[in-house]
């Protein structure tokens, strides 16, 4: 009765407490196995230290890369807009001069007409407005 208590307890403590005996356990092998395994061990580790800067460094020149790209694109996409501004404000203003040559070719021609609604109905269709009286 007294060795069925005693490996109950020593089950739920190995249960709770597991990394102790497998670290116990790797200690034993690796001092059983010699110089040459915890070498090996060794070099597998730095091995796996170097490859992970090597990648890390990858990651990181293939970001910055991609930020490059971006800012080329964004300063593409600034000059471009710049560019699409100017062209429209030449052209606005050499639309409305069109609009104010046709708009006083309309005056002069209703200038003695007193209907003055026509006129403005003939204005707003020149400007592609909606005449509202």
């Amino acid at each position: 009765m007294l060795s069925a208590l005693f490996w109950k307890k020593v089950w739920v403590w190995v249960k709770h407490h597991w990394y102790i005996p497998v670290i116990l356990i790797l200690l034993l092998i690796a001092v059983l196995s010699g110089r040459s395994a915890r070498m090996r061990v060794f070099d597998l580790m730095s091995k796996q230290r170097e490859q992970y800067k090597k990648e890390v460094e990858v990651v990181v020149k293939a970001n910055e890369a991609k930020a490059e790209k971006q800012k080329s694109l964004f300063e593409e996409q600034q000059k471009l807009e710049k560019k699409i501004e100017e062209d429209f404000a030449i052209k606005l203003e050499s639309l409305e001069k069109s609009k104010k040559e046709e708009i006083a070719k309309l005056v002069k021609e209703h200038e003695h007409n007193d209907n003055s609604e026509e006129l403005a109905k003939l204005v707003a269709e020149t400007l592609r407005a909606k005449y509202v009286k």
